[in-house]
C-alpha cells in the first residue's frame, strides 16, 4: 500500500465500510482486459469472519458466462465519499473496501432467497421484509462471492 498510514486493519471498521457501501464494483477475468461491472450487494459473515456477498442479475449474460469460465474475481466498494476544496487545497475523503474471492453461481431456489434477502437487508435494514412465497425465481441469476483476501483504507478529516 502506498501509504500504509491509509489503511484500516480493525475489523469492526472494516464492517461498517461494507455496510455503508452500496455498489460493489466487481472485476471478472475476460482474457486481455478485465471486465468490470458496478453491482448492488448484499452480505454476511459467517463464524469465522469470513465475508461472503451476494450479487444478483439476469439469469444469462456476460458476467455469468466469465464467472462459468473463471470463478476468480475481484471487487471494491467505496463508502462516504466526498470532494473538499478550497483556494489553495482539495481533497477527496472516502473510505474503501478490496478484496479477491472465488463466485459461485447459485441456481437453487433457497440460495436465490437468501441472495435477495441479503440484498434487501443491507440497504433497508432490520425492517426488511421480502415475501418471495409464490413468486418464480426462474429470471432470477443469483451470485455468491466467498472473500478469500480483504483491505481496506480511509482517507477522512480530522475529528
Amino acid at each position: 500500500m502506498h501509504q500504509p498510514q491509509s489503511a484500516v486493519t480493525d475489523f469492526t471498521q472494516i464492517r461498517h465500510f461494507i455496510q455503508d457501501g452500496h455498489v460493489l464494483n466487481l472485476a471478472l477475468n475476460d482474457g486481455t482486459y478485465p471486465y468490470v461491472v458496478p453491482v448492488n450487494y448484499g452480505y454476511i459473515f459467517d463464524s469465522d469472519q469470513t465475508l461472503h456477498l451476494y450479487v444478483h442479475g439476469a439469469p444469462v449474460g456476460q458476467k455469468r458466462d466469465l464467472i462459468a469460465h473463471d470463478p476468480h474475481v475481484a471487487f471494491s466498494i467505496v463508502a462516504d465519499q466526498a470532494f473538499e476544496h478550497s483556494a489553495n487545497n482539495c481533497t477527496y475523503w472516502f473510505k474503501s473496501v478490496l478484496g479477491t474471492g472465488v463466485a459461485t453461481l447459485l441456481t437453487d431456489r433457497s440460495a436465490k432467497e437468501l441472495t435477495l434477502q441479503r440484498l434487501i437487508q443491507h440497504e433497508a435494514g432490520d425492517q426488511a421484509h421480502l415475501d418471495l412465497s409464490g413468486k418464480s425465481l426462474d429470471h432470477l441469476g443469483a451470485i455468491r462471492i466467498d472473500v478469500t483476501h480483504l483491505t481496506a483504507k480511509q482517507h477522512q478529516p480530522q475529528s
